[in-house]
């Protein structure tokens, strides 16, 4: 069966469509406006007023979509973004095949089954530095609940990351989470990272002028270093740390006391 074929799909498909008929806006913002109304219904982040219209005619919608979502686990956002061409091709976005994603996915679950014969009990952290809509933790979520993993993603577009915050919430509750929004390239993403305080939130900071890189230091701070031709100036940004191992709750004050919350 095809995405296409999928009720879930086909239903926030028809959501899309109440919201483009109603409002005449981009196949972007109409998008936005989807995610925005299920973020209110999935209780992420209470919507605005002006979306109140077009909620009105969804809300209907809302229990059945719901419904066929957890019959089928999809991705369904992800490929109302792709089939919509919603992304921004300057940005280079592209949503990942299902069966690559997979293919990846067990992958590195192989190696995870490896750490577990030596410890079983120590929570394994999974990184996806380019998450879009979420689609390779939740491919996790869904298909290896057994596993101890945690859920780290980071994702730049501002629109994208709010979708994954959907998506998060509705299919990978029973897994911890942190959603990140910023340029993985640039900040500072190690387990003790500072920056992963600003997860999961709906309105996040500036990542350039909040969050720290590698060297300790904003992005915003680093580009005042820089000369007005743009030369960066021979100065030394910040000692690299060495990597930590990403394989238990002491390596992450964020999860201290987390086995005792899942229980």
């Amino acid at each position: 069966m095809t995405s296409e074929e999928r009720k879930g799909y086909r239903m926030l498909l028809t959501m899309f469509e109440v919201s483009k008929t109603t409002t005449r806006r981009s196949d972007r913002e109409c998008f936005n406006q989807v995610v925005r109304f299920l973020a209110d219904y999935a209780r992420v982040h209470p919507m605005p007023k002006e979306d109140r219209p077009v909620a009105d005619r969804l809300i209907s919608l809302a229990q059945p979509l719901l419904e066929a979502w957890y019959d089928e686990p999809y991705d369904y956002l992800g490929q109302l973004f792709s089939e919509r061409k919603c992304a921004i091709d300057e940005m280079g976005q592209v949503i990942t095949p299902p069966w690559v994603v997979s293919f990846i996915n067990d992958s590195a679950i192989g190696k995870v089954e490896k750490m577990e014969e030596e410890d079983e009990k120590r929570w394994k952290l999974v990184l996806d530095p380019c998450t879009g809509t979420g689609r390779f933790l939740l491919d996790l979520a869904w298909r290896h609940r057994d596993k101890k993993l945690a859920l780290f993603g980071v994702e730049l577009d501002l629109d994208l990351y709010r979708a994954c915050l959907v998506n998060m919430r509705l299919y990978a509750w029973e897994m911890p989470y942190f959603i990140l929004q910023a340029d993985a390239l640039v900040v500072d993403l190690e387990p003790g990272s500072p920056n992963w305080r600003f997860a999961n939130r709906w309105s996040p900071p500036d990542w350039q002028t909040e969050m720290v890189t590698p060297g300790g230091e904003t992005y915003a701070d680093w580009g005042r270093k820089r000369d007005p031709g743009g030369q960066p100036e021979e100065v030394e940004i910040g000692q690299q740390v060495p990597p930590a191992v990403m394989t238990g709750t002491e390596d992450l004050p964020l999860f201290r006391g987390l086995e005792g919350e899942q229980r």
